[in-house]
């Protein structure tokens, strides 16, 4: 008979970027700040998702803090301005970087 062939390529996608929120959204000085994951990250392979996670405090890097969703009460001075950064990751490939930051602490 005649012969067949077949070929497929196995591809990798990266993960999809997700959505996040703070608690609260326009912290106090002495308050803590969670960034909260509202939209999961996912991946069309269903591979494993993690997220690595960096803080930056009026415009310089916090901590590396890898998962860290919060910052101490200790840390939150008035005026500060804080932005968080999320990437997913499958292992293999990274997502979109996912950037946010809550409104600008109140005066007390």
């Amino acid at each position: 008979g005649p012969t067949v062939r077949a070929e497929t390529r196995l591809s990798n996608t990266a993960p999809s970027a997700g959505k996040i929120a703070f608690q609260p959204s326009a912290p106090r000085a002495q308050e803590a700040l969670r960034a909260v994951v509202v939209q999961p990250f996912t991946d069309a392979d269903n591979d494993e998702v993690s997220t690595r996670v960096s803080w930056m405090k009026n415009g310089k890097n916090w901590a590396s803090t890898g998962a860290a969703l919060d910052i101490p009460p200790l840390e939150m001075k008035k005026g500060d301005r804080w932005t968080v950064q999320m990437v997913p990751s499958d292992g293999h490939l990274d997502g979109p970087a996912l950037l946010g930051a809550p409104h600008q602490q109140r005066r007390r």
